[in-house]
């Protein structure tokens, strides 16, 4: 095989990729030593194929240069077995051997490409739904700001109208069947305002809540209910002559009626 018949065979390839069997590399290893051109024509195969290698290294393509040897070989040997002595045909048999194997290294770069672009197009999805996952953070703390600079709001107007001196302050403890239970209600006797701070009341099951009761005319009025994670609170409005608060556990939602066994607070009003 004489220098032009060996590039155009494909041979120097299929070694640079490591695709020929033993003879088949013997081979070409003593043509490289004995042949300067043909060394030179490697080198630059084997630069050109490590290049497209390193940009294509998701993309195994181990087996696809096995079927194309295996094809490659077949076809050698089928010119072998009809051997001419018309030099056309020979031109026309190698000429189809390369044409196998550019097609074949045609369809390793199509397949290439197709594993890249749905690498990237994975990596792009997944960038976009971290971004949405993101944004959706972003979006939660925005209103978790906006609630709590509302509750701070809150609060702090509550603070100012009990330091306005205009409400009577009650302080409520535990009833003798109870425990542990503390909280002071200020009440503004001209405009019925009623807010309740309270100071670490025990949990309740969950389909319980406390329920605030002012006393009027000798009958409780429901002021409100309140959980018991609640530090201070704005309550419904009383109006009328009290003279006392009390608190009693109820199902959630409150009762019309208080419920007197679970009367847990009460404090008579300062007059």
């Amino acid at each position: 095989m004489d220098y032009k018949e060996l590039i155009e065979s494909g041979k120097l390839e299929l070694y640079a990729l490591g695709a020929l069997d033993l003879q088949g590399q013997q081979e070409i290893e003593e043509l490289l030593a004995s042949n300067a051109k043909l060394k030179a024509e490697y080198d630059v195969i084997a630069d050109a194929l490590s290049i497209y290698g390193q940009s294509t290294s998701n993309v195994p393509p181990i087996a696809i240069l096995t079927k194309a040897k295996a094809e490659i070989e077949l076809e050698e040997n089928r010119n072998t077995e009809m051997e001419s002595p018309i030099k056309a045909v020979e031109m026309n048999n190698t000429s189809s051997n390369v044409k196998t194997w550019w097609a074949v290294a045609a369809s390793i770069m199509l397949l290439a490409s197709i594993g890249l672009n749905l690498k990237l197009n994975s990596d792009l999805q997944e960038v976009t739904e971290n971004y949405v996952a993101l944004e959706s953070q972003n979006q939660q703390m925005a209103a978790n700001t906006v609630r709590l600079n509302d509750n701070s709001m809150q609060i702090n107007e509550m603070i100012a109208t009990i330091a306005n001196g205009k409400m009577v302050r009650t302080y409520m403890g535990s009833t003798e069947n109870y425990d542990g239970y503390e909280s002071t209600v200020y009440w503004n006797k001209s405009s019925n305002e009623v807010i309740i701070a309270t100071n670490n009341l025990p949990t309740l099951e969950e389909d319980e809540q406390y329920q605030l009761w002012a006393i009027v005319d000798g009958k409780p009025v429901d002021a409100g209910t309140f959980d018991p994670d609640t530090r201070i609170a704005k309550m419904k409005g009383v109006d009328g002559d009290a003279v006392a608060f009390a608190v009693t556990i109820e199902p959630k939602g409150g009762s019309t009626n208080p419920t007197m066994e679970k009367m847990v607070m009460i404090g008579n009003i300062s007059t």
